[in-house]
């Protein structure tokens, strides 16, 4: 993996005048920030530079789960960006839906811990025993789906596996007795409540087809028909 991202890297470095452009946008914000006396946020266009890096990579047709595996490896350093990744698969054989949320672990840890009023100690000795039951419990109330136009109740939602890696946590659920998908509406407000910048990222998988798409705060919703 680490070969690909590097052949990535080789080829997104020919987008000279990308960079060259982004240099330009932090320079003018530094001025115009000065003008009118305020303090340039470096971390905020750092953020805004991360999100445009992933959307070149999207825009010259790279391989989706390639163009995040070498978004996460530009962002190894503590984390300048607020963005989750959220694969949505459905397998028709098994006639189900596999979801797999990856955000970053201090950031979800905290927004649960406020909103529900508890300590976590996600990854340490002392973690919580009922994290996972919090954990999904937020995400029920800021993740929905709805397949061939039919609500997918919370309790549909089993949870299959958590894993924490280079700040990281991954949790896997599956939606069983699926056995078509003719269209899928998907809502994901995560982490929206606690950053106005946070961009979720939702990876569509159908069969041999893949998509991705982007949502924000002020769009958190997609609709696909197959």
């Amino acid at each position: 993996m680490l070969f690909i991202n590097l052949i990535c890297v080789y080829k997104f470095c020919h987008f000279k005048n990308t960079f060259k452009q982004i240099h330009r946008f932090e320079c003018k914000a530094k001025i115009n920030s000065c003008k009118v006396g305020l303090n340039f946020d470096k971390n905020l266009y750092q953020r805004k530079i991360y999100v445009l890096i992933l959307y070149v990579l999207i825009s010259i047709k790279m391989n989706f789960i390639v163009s995040l595996s070498l978004f996460f490896t530009l962002l190894a350093l503590p984390h300048p960006v607020h963005i989750s990744v959220t694969t949505v698969e459905f397998k028709g054989k098994e006639k189900k839906i596999d979801i797999m949320f990856k955000l970053f672990v201090d950031d979800f840890e905290t927004i649960v811990s406020k909103k529900y009023q508890v300590e976590l100690n996600v990854g340490k000795p002392n973690e919580n025993p009922q994290c996972v039951q919090y954990f999904s419990r937020y995400i029920n109330e800021q993740f929905n789906i709805m397949v061939n136009d039919n609500q997918i109740p919370a309790e549909n939602f089993i949870f299959i596996s958590k894993k924490i890696n280079e700040g990281a946590i991954w949790l896997t659920y599956e939606l069983p007795k699926i056995p078509k998908l003719k269209k899928i509406y998907i809502y994901n407000s995560l982490m929206n409540d606690m950053f106005d910048d946070q961009t979720n990222l939702l990876i569509l998988k159908v069969g041999d087809t893949e998509n991705g798409y982007s949502l924000t705060k002020k769009k958190r919703d997609i609709e696909v028909e197959f």
